[in-house]
């Protein structure tokens, strides 16, 4: 291991959680008393007056997985360090399965610290991702002048109008800029404004029109998948499997829609239990 990596570990540890612990004291390396032998080293501790909670962090900057005996420290910290409430561990390499259980059995928090951008984090991420896609799957019309249809019987697009260009452009406008529903269903859409109407396939020349009624339906699908962290800095919690962000910018990929969209990915029911840490909207533009 490289001289003061150990340091610099320690110093990125508490640049990240002063993002998550707002205006307490947070302090570096620090020997505190314990209740059997004197004093301890400890890395990081963070206390809140409010309630006298004090909680240690030790920091593991490891080429190595973490193994179960790196925590005997932290819990002689935990049972005898005077006013500790609380201890974790953040390191920047993975933890054993033995460790992972060790650390539940003696409650002890365990993090990485993440950020894909800085090659010198060793942990990588993938992350659950809601991505919900949504697009128009088809629309129908028809034309009225004083309640009363008008017999255009066209393609949208060949069915040109005076002021609003043709009867494709309005449904356009009227689904790009969201007048329309974006919810999963079928729906119906007064369009009403004065046109002369023209469809020339039809035999119309000018006809008046007053009200356009479109019915169209809606598709809205939603897929649960992992996707590799690519931006975005914070905490992970081992025992939990939760990605806690401190930056306000997370993004995941590369992927691509058929990666995504597949039916064993595809979900209905959203709970609030459901660990997700992206959501993405892909709306289709006509």
């Amino acid at each position: 291991m490289k001289k003061n990596s150990g340091k610099w570990f320690e110093g990125k540890t508490i640049e990240v959680l002063k993002k998550f612990y707002g205006g307490l004291p947070i302090h570096g390396e620090k020997r505190i008393e314990t209740s059997y032998d004197g004093y301890r080293k400890i890395d990081v501790g963070i206390y809140n007056p409010g309630n006298h909670d004090y909680i240690v962090f030790e920091c593991k900057d490891e080429k190595h997985p973490i193994g179960p005996k790196a925590l005997d420290q932290v819990i002689a910290i935990k049972n005898h360090g005077k006013g500790v409430t609380k201890v974790a561990v953040v390191s920047n390499n993975k933890y054993t399965p033995d460790t992972i259980k060790y650390a539940a059995h003696e409650n002890i928090d365990l993090f990485n610290l993440i950020n894909p951008e800085d090659k010198r984090l060793r942990p990588t991420l993938t992350v659950p991702a809601l991505h919900s896609f949504i697009w128009l799957a088809m629309f129908e019309f028809k034309c009225f002048f004083c309640d009363q249809e008008i017999e255009i019987y066209n393609a949208p697009e060949k069915v040109t109008l005076d002021n609003d260009g043709n009867v494709f452009e309005i449904a356009r406008k009227l689904w790009n800029n969201e007048t329309w529903e974006r919810k999963q269903g079928k729906y119906i859409y007064n369009y009403e404004n004065f046109n002369m109407a023209q469809s020339l396939e039809n035999g119309i020349k000018k006809v008046p029109v007053d009200n356009i009624m479109f019915a169209y339906e809606v598709v809205n699908k939603s897929f649960l998948y992992s996707a590799p962290l690519v931006k975005g800095e914070g905490l992970y919690d081992v025992r939990k499997g939760l990605f806690i962000a401190s930056s306000p910018y997370v993004s995941i990929g590369p992927f691509v829609i058929e990666d995504i969209a597949k039916s064993e990915n595809e979900v209905t029911d959203i709970s609030d239990d459901t660990n997700v840490i992206f959501m993405g909207v892909l709306v289709h533009q006509l």
